[in-house]
């Protein structure tokens, strides 16, 4: 039987592989997508793959910069091996083996993936501190383009509990700093006491309650030094 799976490529990262084991895989820039892409090219919800019978289709959902085959753009079809899938700045390229799979496909994939462009860490540096709750560490560093509290194996900050929410909140880097949004099915996002409902500027010192989390976000101005 062979096996289906997504080869990702994105800048600065080298190739990347997502197994493609479940009946729909949803793309976009969106937190309840399954691969996330962090693109500002990429609608919240761009585009989806699905199994129907032996073959995989990629969809198009109404997308601002539309989804290519090939560098040809389609509302949907079916995919073939070597195919390669343009989403915003980002491609996939999907691929099927003959290999077997039988030891692969025995968890069946259910997490969801985040997928950004490493950049080099230039600028202020960003510590968040734990203050109260329960997480794996007691401080993080924020450094790349995105960054998410919650039980996800993908996650930043990782949540602990049997009730604590996938994706309780997703950081944003902007030029002006750091942004932090609720996540999809997160009720409660306080910043300072202030809630809130669509995404927050981050400065110094500012305190983060989320999903019984509370963290503080501190900000460090460092140097940058030039290598030869």
């Amino acid at each position: 039987m062979g096996v289906a799976m997504l080869r990702l490529r994105l800048a600065g990262t080298g190739d990347e592989e997502l197994l493609l084991n479940r009946p729909e895989l949803t793309i976009g820039r969106a937190l309840d997508n399954d691969l996330i892409l962090n693109d500002s090219a990429v609608s919240l919800h761009h585009a989806r793959i699905a199994k129907i019978q032996s073959l995989f289709y990629i969809e198009d959902l109404g997308s601002t910069n539309s989804t290519f085959v090939n560098e040809r753009p389609t509302d949907e079809q079916p995919l073939t091996p070597g195919d390669q899938i343009r989403i915003g700045n980002q491609v996939l390229i999907f691929e099927q083996t003959a290999a077997d799979a039988t030891d692969a496909l025995t968890e069946p994939l259910d997490e969801t993936v985040v997928l950004t462009p490493r950049q080099p860490a230039i600028g202020p540096k960003v510590t968040l501190l734990v203050i109260d709750g329960r997480t794996d560490q007691t401080q993080y560093q924020l450094s790349g383009p995105v960054a998410v509290i919650g039980s996800d194996a993908h996650a930043t900050v990782k949540l602990k509990g049997w009730f604590a929410p996938r994706v309780a909140a997703q950081f944003n880097r902007h030029p002006s700093g750091y942004a932090v949004q609720p996540g999809p099915d997160q009720k409660e996002l306080r910043v300072n006491g202030q809630s809130v409902d669509t995404s927050a500027l981050l400065k110094d010192g500012d305190v983060i309650e989320v999903a019984g989390v509370k963290l503080s976000f501190y900000v460090q101005t460092q140097t940058q030094t030039s290598g030869l």
